[in-house]
């Protein structure tokens, strides 16, 4: 593991413009001997109420110094602004082996209200001992209406040294599409790693709202010598249709010994639920 990389089409364009594809050139921190790997993960969006929530984030022309990412939406989604972090991993780590699965088309795929879809992820390697398995999204098709809500999440299950159970789950009267669920596995054992979960009803009741949700994460002790490096994705939205998807994730105040994690949404949103995944590292 090497470095985390964050792009947001507000580097690009004011939130006030609609746009249907947002690209920019990233420097990396360093040169490598060789391409790294990115793993891409969505950690903020704001897209309007009356359409489709439609978004895909994606990289290409990764080379040894720079690669493009990209936030595309298409059709009538009225697409404001998004934020997706970037997991570097340098050439030749095997330690860390990672993945996505695209529940969009297939004849075993489940969609429309309520569907609930699995898959067993086979890993490349088979590790020595069931490893860390963490989740996020970089895709998202769902159906909105005013009276509804827009709500996924996806989770690993049933983790052994071989591979793992993929969940890509919604519920009640919400309908989904298409999903890219993306993954990353490594050693239990790891020195200096640290990956988790955090929710907003976590530090409050799922039936409420508020525009600022934070609370504090503490690392085991003796895990990290100075402060880690983290990347945040999303795994969970409960979101009300009745006014736009807006919601923002990330961490502040990392310390050698933890972190402050937040879940940001202006107050014409109505968001009951935002979980985020986190990978700490150094």
């Amino acid at each position: 593991m090497s470095e985390v990389v964050s792009f947001s089409t507000l580097e690009r364009y004011t939130c006030c413009d609609s746009k249907v594809q947002v690209s920019k050139t990233v420097s990396l921190n360093k040169s490598y001997v060789a391409p790294p790997k990115i793993v891409t993960g969505i950690c903020g969006l704001e897209v309007g109420k009356d359409h489709n929530l439609r978004v895909k984030a994606y990289t290409d022309n990764v080379d040894t110094k720079s690669f493009t990412s990209h936030i595309d939406t298409w059709s009538d989604t009225a697409f404001y602004s998004g934020t997706t972090n970037h997991l570097v991993l340098k050439p030749g780590n095997l330690d860390y082996q990672t993945g996505e699965w695209c529940i969009c088309e297939g004849p075993n795929f489940r969609h429309g209200a309520g569907a609930v879809n699995s898959r067993r992820i086979n890993f490349e390697r088979p590790f020595a001992t069931p490893p860390k398995v963490i989740t996020f999204l970089k895709y998202l098709d769902m159906g909105s209406r005013s009276d509804t809500a827009t709500r996924v999440k996806i989770y690993p299950t049933e983790i052994d040294a071989k591979g793992f159970t993929l969940h890509v789950d919604s519920w009640m009267e919400s309908t989904v599409f298409g999903v890219i669920a993306a993954w990353v596995a490594y050693p239990e054992d790891k020195d200096n790693v640290y990956s988790g979960t955090a929710y907003i009803r976590d530090t409050r009741p799922g039936t409420s709202y508020g525009l600022k949700n934070h609370g504090e994460i503490k690392f085991p002790k003796a895990t990290f010598y100075e402060a880690p490096t983290v990347f945040v994705g999303i795994n969970w939205i409960d979101s009300m249709s009745t006014a736009n998807v807006r919601f923002k994730a990330y961490v502040d105040n990392v310390t050698a010994k933890g972190m402050t994690w937040h879940v940001d949404s202006p107050e014409d949103t109505k968001t009951y639920d935002v979980g985020l995944t986190y990978l700490a590292f150094n």
